[in-house]
């Protein structure tokens, strides 16, 4: 007869637990990251092809909240075409696109 029960394995469950939200931001960023690749494919599809080279997509980390998103439309450069700037005005590449 055991005296006691011994429980093998307690320090990898808890190193699991202790190393899940690391895991967890890098394989949202990976789900994002693939389904953005999806649907970005199927974007250009349907756009005329003198636009398909600017449809783009970015997944990024708010370091302040700590969520992940992601950002899927027409880039040129840099810079998102189609948002709005400081004065909040739209762009008129983009007035004249849509």
């Amino acid at each position: 007869m055991s005296n006691g029960i011994t429980i093998s394995g307690l320090e990898d469950c808890l190193k699991l637990f202790d190393q899940a939200p690391e895991n967890l931001v890098k394989v949202s960023r990976e789900a994002l990251r693939d389904a953005s690749k999806a649907t970005t494919r199927v974007i250009r599809t349907k756009m005329p092809k003198r636009f398909r080279r600017l449809v783009r997509y970015k997944v990024i980390k708010n370091s302040t909240k700590g969520t992940i998103h992601a950002l899927l439309g027409l880039f040129n450069g840099h810079q998102r075409q189609g948002h709005q700037n400081k004065a909040g005005d739209v762009d008129d590449w983009f007035k004249a696109y849509w």
